[in-house]
């Protein structure tokens, strides 16, 4: 049996759109690599070190140099949680993974629901009762099926922002030794003492 005049316009919304989402996606990629530094004409520096023992990096001019490199943290992104592997936050690796897994799982488990809602919809005919009911149960498996792809989609969107923000603040210090408030009693003043230190 042949497609319905609807369906071909349903799928061919389907395609325009992944062909979008698609384009838009590799515009975005592509732009990370165009809008880069110029560095013509710019010293060559020599290879970072690292200063007597703190594990701190830095460049022979005293410069700060990033650890792990925001660009490479996207590169690794691509692969689902690959982007946290590399930035060395393995703890949200399941975070990220498990969610899209599932929902990519849902989506597989409703396209294959509404595709035997659409083989049964073949032999019955239109305006009947049983037609109606088997065409709104294909229709909401569908819906169902692209909801829980875009929320997959958007999880593993959020996935690229966190490595490439966990790739920037690799470096940063977040140690008890920088800043602290402490509150303690003042036996000598009869009262609170409060103590801060930046």
């Amino acid at each position: 049996m042949g497609e319905n005049e609807g369906d071909r316009i349903v799928n061919s919304n389907w395609t325009s759109r992944s062909l979008l989402l698609l384009l838009l996606s590799l515009s975005f990629l592509w732009s990370t690599f165009m809008y880069g530094q110029d560095t013509t004409g710019v010293e060559k520096t020599p290879a970072p070190r690292i200063e007597g023992g703190s594990g701190q990096i830095a460049s022979t001019n005293g410069e700060f140099v990033m650890t792990k490199s925001p660009t490479t943290a996207l590169l690794w992104a691509i692969i689902p949680s690959g982007g946290q592997v590399y930035t060395e936050q393995y703890w949200k690796v399941p975070v990220f993974l498990v969610p899209i897994g599932a929902l990519v799982g849902i989506g597989i488990y409703n396209n294959g629901r509404a595709s035997d809602y659409n083989d049964q919809l073949q032999s019955l005919t239109k305006g009947s009762a049983e037609y109606n009911v088997t065409l709104a149960n294909r229709e909401l498996f569908r819906d169902n099926r692209d909801l829980s792809w875009a929320i997959a989609g958007g999880i593993y969107l959020l996935s690229f922002i966190d490595a490439y923000v966990g790739a920037h603040l690799f470096d940063f210090d977040v140690g008890d030794s920088l800043s602290s408030i402490e509150i303690y009693p003042d036996f000598e003043h009869n009262g609170v003492g409060i103590s801060a230190r930046w």
